[in-house]
Order: structure tokens, then C-alpha cells, then sequence
């Protein structure tokens, strides 16, 4: 006898993961799929999650630009029918400390009650973070820095004047969005009595 109505099963598809990857790197992702049926399947991915499959190929790479975040993708497989499954999986992205270049600073000796400026460079590999600042002066006191930044890399700038002559040495801490911080110190601020 001959089935003139066969059913036409749906193919079977999994996503992989659950994926683990650092911001500012990216992640291989990897799907399996079969037809029941026996016919051949292809995958198609949708990596942010708008229900769009915009990414042909049973293996795709996922940018990690932002942590810390758990981001659902997609793939798509569709037998030659047409007939479609559609799995999910997780990535996990962990926020990564930003890292503070060394603080330039006045190298000769200051009077005391004049301004020491001084400056620090920082990069972030998540370019989505935005960042704050303090200066540690080592007399007691802080401030909060004045950041400069684009996609990840900036610059902290401040000034300080110190009353009491001393040899002082200063701290910068950069911290961005997620909590994650960094720190440089200046050795050393000479002040003098005019």
C-alpha cells in the first residue's frame, strides 16, 4: 500500500550551549539538527534574538560586546519541505575589568599651593562601558576624575593643590558601569615651602 498522505515531520534542531565568553570577545556557537524523514537540513541563526535568522550555517560567532548579561539566540532548521524547528540557547557574558594605564605627573618639585595636574590613560574591552573616576592625592583628600571616553579607551585628568609641603603620592581608581575597576599610582609629588 501506498501512503498518500505521508506525514511530513518536523526536523529536530538543538542550539548548543549553554556559552560562556569574556565582553570584547566573541563566542563559536555550534547547532545540530536531523529530519526524521531522512531528507537534509539547513540551519539558519538568529543571534539577536529579534526572530530574524539572518545568519546562514549550522556554526555562527557571537560578538560578546557587552557583560555582564545573559543574551538568547536562536537557530533555525529547516528540512527540504520546508518544514522548520526552532531551538534557543544562552550565552553568558561576564563584565571584564577595565585596565588604567600609569598617571603622568609633574616631574619636578612644586611650590606648595600651586595646581599638580596629572592624567591616566584606561582601556575596556566591553566598548559599551562608560566609566568613572577618583584621584587619591595623598594628603587625606579626593576627588572625582574628569573622563574622557569613546568605544573603551579614555583618559582620567584632575588637579590638586597641596598646602603642606611633602612628598605625596597619588592613586587613580577607574571604575565602569558594572562595578569593575582598575587603579595607577604617581610616585612621586614633591612639594616645597617657597
Amino acid at each position: 500500500l501506498v501512503d498518500l498522505n505521508p506525514v511530513d515531520n518536523s526536523p529536530l534542531a538543538s542550539a548548543g550551549g549553554p556559552y560562556s565568553a569574556d565582553e570584547g570577545s566573541s563566542v563559536a556557537l555550534s547547532a545540530t539538527g536531523s529530519d526524521p524523514d531522512g531528507t537534509s537540513v539547513s540551519f539558519a541563526w538568529d543571534l539577536n534574538n529579534d526572530n530574524v535568522f539572518e545568519t546562514a550555517g549550522q556554526n555562527a560567532t557571537f560578538a560578546a560586546v557587552d557583560g555582564p548579561g545573559a543574551y538568547t539566540v536562536q537557530v533555525q532548521v529547516t528540512d527540504e519541505t520546508g518544514a522548520k524547528s526552532v531551538a534557543q540557547a544562552v550565552v553568558n557574558v561576564a563584565n571584564v575589568n577595565p585596565s588604567a594605564g600609569a598617571v603622568s605627573g609633574p616631574a619636578a618639585p612644586l611650590a606648595a599651593n600651586t595646581q599638580a595636574a596629572v592624567s591616566a590613560g584606561f582601556t575596556d574591552p566591553g566598548i559599551l562601558d562608560t566609566h568613572t573616576a577618583v584621584w587619591n592625592w595623598g594628603d587625606g583628600t579626593s576627588s572625582a576624575g574628569v573622563v574622557s571616553e569613546a568605544s573603551g579607551a579614555g583618559t582620567v585628568s584632575g588637579s590638586h593643590s597641596y598646602a603642606t609641603p611633602g612628598i605625596y603620592t597619588v592613586g587613580m581608581t577607574v571604575t565602569d558601569k558594572d562595578g569593575g575597576s582598575a587603579q595607577s599610582t604617581f610616585q612621586s609629588i614633591v612639594v616645597y615651602d617657597p
